[in-house]
């Protein structure tokens, strides 16, 4: 019975150390499964945080190209401005011309060459008086 006992005695401590291994082991496995979760999550919020700055990088894309749009309206818009402008200075220049063969075929005795000669430097320099 002493070499039963013994063997049980033996038995059970092999046991119990077997059982403490694979506590340790089952310990272990529970602090990497929870490392595991941990970087799943870790990798979610990177996640979560690139899909939030593309979509803010989006929203600047759409508002630059508003703004480019909208660029590209006032410069045709000014383009069309100038245009307009310049017809308007041709048509003003063409009025002075027409108004200065109309005033020329007036003459004022002695003074009309000085008449001219001021009107003419008027309407071509843009002054009303002589300088």
């Amino acid at each position: 019975m002493l070499f039963h006992n013994h063997n049980l005695k033996v038995l059970i401590v092999n046991s119990t150390e077997q059982v403490e291994a694979g506590s340790k082991l089952v310990r272990n496995a529970g602090a990497t499964m929870e490392d595991l979760v941990a970087s799943v999550r870790q990798v979610g919020d990177i996640i979560g945080a690139i899909n939030l700055a593309g979509r803010e990088q989006s929203i600047g894309i759409g508002l630059i190209n508003q703004a480019v749009v909208e660029m590209d309206q006032a410069t045709r818009k000014n383009a069309e401005l100038v245009q307009d402008v310049a017809a308007e200075a041709r048509a003003l220049q063409e009025q002075a011309r027409s108004q200065e063969q109309l005033m020329s075929a007036f003459q004022l005795g002695a003074s009309a060459g000085s008449v001219q000669i001021s009107m003419h430097r008027a309407l071509n320099c843009g002054v009303g008086t002589d300088s």
